[in-house]
């Protein structure tokens, strides 16, 4: 499983409509992917759940150490994100012996962004 990380502090919209694409685009492509934006960002915003980032990345670790795979979307400040390192750091360590890390850049997603959802 593929766990979707991308900076989300003060561009919380562009961040939901980004990782709504990426995610929907490689599901199209056969892969089973967690987004924590995509899982977490209608159920803070309907539902009152807290917005600080202790509270996220608590669950956000607990699932990512349950995949074989994180990618980052590599907005612009994306490797200066507390979030995102969090979410990289533990990396090499977890769901076993076969950890990757890849990139997604924001060059790849722009002509998605400019066509819409």
């Amino acid at each position: 499983m593929i766990y979707l990380a991308i900076p989300y502090s003060g561009i919380e919209e562009l961040s939901f409509k980004i990782s709504c694409m990426v995610t929907a685009f490689l599901m199209k492509t056969g892969k089973t992917v967690y987004s924590p934006i995509v899982h977490g960002h209608i159920l803070a915003t309907k539902y009152d759940l807290p917005a600080d980032r202790e509270f996220w990345l608590k669950h956000d670790l607990d699932v990512l150490r349950r995949c074989d795979e994180l990618c980052v979307v590599a907005l612009d400040g994306w490797d200066e994100s507390v979030g995102v390192l969090a979410e990289i750091e533990p990396t090499p360590v977890i769901a076993g012996s076969r950890k990757t890390l890849a990139k997604v850049m924001k060059d790849d997603v722009e002509p998605e962004l400019e066509r819409g959802p």
